[in-house]
């Protein structure tokens, strides 16, 4: 095929992938910049099946330094852009997206799960799961742990095996579920585009993966019960959080306010 000079290319190109493969899903990778969203837009009128957005980060060691250090913007940011204009627009449900670049953790997955995405890709992170040491030589055919070699001195140090990808992804699983059930959801399914959910995180914000609860950020508030046969005589204190965001990470924090109250049992109130 020539090459894509305009999108009327590029759609031409997909018309006939889907034609020699009808069951098969055209993805188009775009890279995250400003500007994406009028790119996507049109990626998604040349009917294409999955919008990949790659973010600067991450990427292999074979990458030339001047690529990894002034290529493209976080994922963060054209996931924002791509996801915003293709709903403007009514083509959101057109296309899968797709996003990855240095996502390392299941709160990464959760972010851009809430920014939109509906599919997440692991390169670096799962090349280290099985024994990468990063050591950016991988075209040298000289790789120290036999990752990116052909020599048969250096493949015998390789040390990884599929297991070790499986279990990480095992774990990275279990950290997205602990993180969606202390939000209140029940599956990941259910933040898809919850960017309502997102704040800017403050300078006195708690550093951590998992939502926290409110007594950590100093945001509880000390009250009697509020009822009135008792008078808050016979009742304990009880905690009310006050809504402020409960879990933070990085440049934005995941938070849900859910009241907890507790009373003596003695209470009329019955705990209410």
């Amino acid at each position: 095929h020539h090459d894509i000079y305009s999108i009327e290319d590029l759609a031409q190109l997909i018309h006939d992938l889907h034609q020699i493969c009808p069951e098969a899903k055209v993805s188009v990778k775009l890279v995250s910049s400003a500007g994406i969203g009028t790119i996507a837009a049109g990626v998604a009128k040349a009917q294409a099946d999955v919008i990949q957005i790659s973010g600067h980060d991450g990427g292999t060691g074979a990458s030339p330094l001047s690529s990894i250090m002034h290529a493209g913007a976080p994922w963060e940011q054209g996931l924002c852009e791509a996801q915003d204009v293709l709903v403007t627009n009514g083509l959101r449900n057109r296309v899968t997206l797709r996003v990855d670049g240095g996502i390392k953790s299941g709160w990464d997955v959760v972010v851009a799960a809430m920014m939109g995405g509906e599919e997440f890709g692991f390169g670096s992170i799962a090349m280290i799961a099985e024994g990468c040491i990063m050591a950016r030589v991988c075209h040298m055919n000289t790789c120290p742990v036999g990752v990116a070699t052909q020599k048969v001195e250096l493949r015998k140090k390789f040390p990884g095996t599929p297991e070790h990808v499986a279990n990480f992804m095992l774990f990275l699983a279990e950290e997205v579920r602990t993180i969606i059930a202390a939000l209140g959801y029940r599956s990941i399914a259910e933040v898809i585009g919850r960017n309502d959910l997102l704040r800017p995180r403050s300078n006195s914000s708690v550093r951590t993966n998992v939502p926290q609860p409110a007594v950590a950020t100093g945001a509880v508030k000390k009250k009697q019960c509020p009822q009135a046969p008792c008078e808050g005589l016979s009742c304990r204190p009880f905690e009310v959080s006050c809504g402020e965001p409960s879990g933070r990470r990085g440049a934005f924090e995941l938070g849900r306010c859910r009241p907890q109250r507790r009373c003596a049992p003695e209470c009329p109130c019955d705990g209410r």
